[in-house]
């Protein structure tokens, strides 16, 4: 399974400790970062030039993404404010993803401030995918 960062340039301290999280406490993966990245960041990476604010420049780098043959087909699309606070139990997480293979869609757990209005414009972007919300 494969952690993939969409990110800004410059430098980007959450982005460090989202990836810390992630080692620490998901299953073993690969790690990328693509769009910009910050000086200290030596992994995996995929440069994608950045040619505004916002949304637009998160779609590109989806496109990218899902266009790169060295990414896994079924990855964990991430942001620098995604922390894991808990260990995850291998099993159970590759359950969980085969349910949500099942069907392509979003989660949006609605009481995290902020990422409806990113989800539904990236929905409505996509088309392909339904948008579920959740508590």
């Amino acid at each position: 399974m494969d952690y993939v960062y969409v990110c800004r340039p410059g430098d980007n301290e959450e982005l460090r400790y989202s990836i810390r999280s992630t080692v620490k406490n998901l299953p073993e993966g690969r790690i990328w970062v693509v769009g910009g990245k910050p000086d200290w960041y030596t992994g995996d990476y995929i440069y994608v030039q950045q040619t505004g604010i916002g949304h637009p420049n998160v779609w590109k780098q989806l496109d990218v993404i899902c266009a790169t043959e060295d990414i896994s087909d079924d990855f964990v699309l991430m942001n620098d404010d995604f922390f894991t606070v808990k260990k995850l139990d291998r099993t159970k997480y590759s359950k969980a993803i085969e349910v949500l293979l099942a069907k392509p869609r979003i989660i949006v757990v609605s009481n995290v401030n902020g990422s409806s209005t990113y989800f539904r414009s990236f929905v409505r972007f996509n088309g392909m995918y339904e948008i579920e919300y959740t508590n």
